[in-house]
């Protein structure tokens, strides 16, 4: 039988109601999950955990997405940084896409179709 691993889920999200449904979905399929409400908070639970992926609010307080993303890939290249946000135009998502993510979810989104984008960044 083979060892199922935890994974640690990393959701950077000033959006309380946002962050709980997130929380709730993702601790149903045994994820852990941590919580920054903004990008300098992401950037210190990501240098005090093992965090494994990374949802990524681009319209943060203190520091934005766009910044935390600059930091989490110098420190962690590898570490996979999901952006979730409002901004949905083409330009929006060339420029999200360029500026390090590895991929991009507009919102409103469903669950079913963030768990998909997750499962190929986790190799699930």
């Amino acid at each position: 039988m083979t060892e199922m691993k935890f994974f640690n889920i990393l959701i950077a999200e000033d959006d309380e109601p946002n962050f709980l449904f997130l929380k709730i979905n993702l601790r149903r399929l045994n994820f852990n999950v941590f919580w920054a409400k903004d990008g300098l908070e992401a950037v210190e639970i990501c240098a005090e955990n093992d965090i494994d992926l990374v949802l990524l609010d681009i319209g943060l307080p203190v520091m934005n997405g766009f910044q935390a993303i600059k930091i989490l890939k110098s420190k962690y290249p590898n570490l996979p940084v999901i952006a979730q946000t409002a901004w949905a135009l083409s330009d929006d998502k060339q420029k999200i896409m360029s500026s390090g993510f590895d991929d991009y979810i507009a919102k409103p989104y469903r669950f079913i179709d963030l768990q998909m984008h997750m499962n190929t960044l986790l190799d699930l």
